[in-house]
Order: structure tokens, then C-alpha cells, then sequence
């Protein structure tokens, strides 16, 4: 027993102690850690706050204390996976470097994490937003200096990341040689024979396909800060189909005077 400065024994503080035979007190990295580990263990199942709450032993209704919802859960959950490997470059790193990084940081997470980028990727969850803010951190120093341009430029980077994770998430079971051979059998003849002469290509890329994404759009990004823009969408009215651009009719011309 130590004794504290005023001679008086100094006990320990019953707030940071469990009693005998119960789990320690919980706290928010704990949670955010056990239910990481719970994904990368069974990436099939879904994301719910009673599979969180099992991971770490406790009722749903006690993570409230600690998330609002499902959605804060799950944006501190991709937070907490993100940040694992996602140390602060050195000073003078070029921001296409730290581009390349995040993405292929990105598409291994959501192989081990598949629900969480599931959930970002189909816009069911506000996660996206958090890859969405470091993008903006990285891209900044691209040279980016109008919000809009910015803002297409996170899109760009961040529904093709999105899409090559689900992609490379999926890839080992999905994307192997033999079922995409056997996949021909619902093609037809004319559609099998075009993509037949193909499939040994998809095979052949292996990594290097993700490695091809992210140098084609760290390319596009890089001439998106020179100046190049994208092109305007044409303005439709809410809720009309997809098609020419909305038009005002022909101009009326005032009657001329005799």
C-alpha cells in the first residue's frame, strides 16, 4: 500500500476499477478496437449495435452511452480503421504520394473490413463524409483554391476509391478466374466471345489493376489542379429524365412597327 503526500493511505479510485470476476470499465477505443477485430473475424455479417455490443460483452442499450447511434458507430468505427495505418507524412511529402497512400490504404481496409465500406460506398452510412474530410486535407495542397473544384475532386477520388475497394473486397471470391469462365454460360454468344478473349487480362492485372486506378487518378487530379475542369452537367428540372439540355422555346421577337 503506497501512502499519499499528506501521510494518509492512498487508496484506489473505485471509478477505474472493476470488481472481482467483472470486465473492465468500458470506454469508446475499446469498443471502436473489439468491434474492428469483430469485422476483420467475420466480414459476411452486418454491422449491428447488438453484434458491436457483443463484441466487447455488454447490452446495446450501454454503447449509447458512448454513440448516439448506428451512424456515429459506424463513422468512428471507419475512423478508428483508417487511422491504424495512417501516420502523418513527413514534411515535404508531395500530396500525390499521400493520395496514392490513402487510396490503397482504403481499398486493403475494406478487403479485412467489408461492412464498413459496404455501408460508405452505397451512401447507407455518413462515413463516406470522414473520407471525405481527409481527402479535402490532401487535395488542398494539390492547389485547389475554389471550393467547387475541390469538391469534384474529392468525388472523383472518392467514388472510384469507394468502387475499386468493393471491387478489391470482393475480388478472392468473386472475381476468380474459374467463376468468371463459368459466369460466360449466362452470356450471350456474341456477348461471351467479345468478353471470353478478355478474362485472362483481368486475371493477369492482380494488383497492378488497383496500382493502374490510382496512377490514372492521381493523373486526373493533378490536371484538375492545372486548370483543367470537368464538364458541366446540362441543367435539368426536378425529376425530369435524363436528355438534351432544358431550353426556353424561341425567343419572341416584338412586333415591328409600321
Amino acid at each position: 500500500m503506497s501512502v499519499s503526500q499528506m501521510g494518509r493511505p492512498a487508496w484506489p479510485d473505485p471509478r477505474t476499477q472493476s470488481g472481482p470476476g467483472r470486465p473492465p470499465r468500458l470506454n469508446r477505443e475499446m469498443i471502436l478496437e473489439a468491434v474492428a477485430e469483430m469485422l476483420r473475424r467475420e466480414p459476411d455479417a452486418p454491422l449491428t449495435m447488438a453484434r458491436a455490443a457483443a463484441a466487447v460483452d455488454a447490452s446495446p442499450m450501454s454503447l449509447y452511452r458512448y454513440f448516439a447511434d448506428r451512424d456515429d458507430l459506424v463513422v468512428s468505427v471507419t475512423r478508428h480503421v483508417l487511422r491504424e495505418d495512417d501516420v502523418d507524412a513527413e514534411e515535404g511529402t508531395p500530396w500525390s504520394e499521400r493520395l496514392r497512400s490513402w487510396m490503397i490504404n482504403v481499398c486493403r481496409k475494406a478487403v479485412s473490413h467489408r461492412p464498413l465500406f459496404e455501408l460508405a460506398a452505397s451512401g447507407r452510412s455518413p462515413a463516406w463524409l470522414t473520407c471525405s474530410a481527409r481527402l479535402a486535407d490532401i487535395l488542398e495542397e494539390a492547389g485547389f483554391d475554389d471550393e467547387g473544384e475541390l469538391a469534384a475532386a474529392v468525388y472523383l477520388v472518392g467514388t472510384v476509391t469507394l468502387g475499386q475497394a468493393m471491387v478489391a473486397a470482393a475480388s478472392a471470391e468473386y472475381l476468380s478466374l474459374p467463376r468468371l469462365y463459368g459466369a460466360l454460360g449466362h452470356l450471350t454468344a456474341d456477348e461471351a466471345a467479345r468478353v471470353g478473349a478478355l478474362i485472362p487480362h483481368f486475371g493477369a492485372l492482380g494488383d497492378r489493376g488497383l496500382e493502374l486506378v490510382v496512377d490514372r487518378v492521381v493523373a486526373a487530379v493533378s490536371d484538375m489542379a492545372g486548370g483543367c475542369r470537368l464538364p458541366e452537367a446540362p441543367r435539368r428540372l426536378p425529376g425530369q429524365h435524363p436528355g438534351p439540355a432544358v431550353t426556353t422555346g424561341p425567343e419572341i421577337q416584338e412586333p415591328t412597327k409600321p
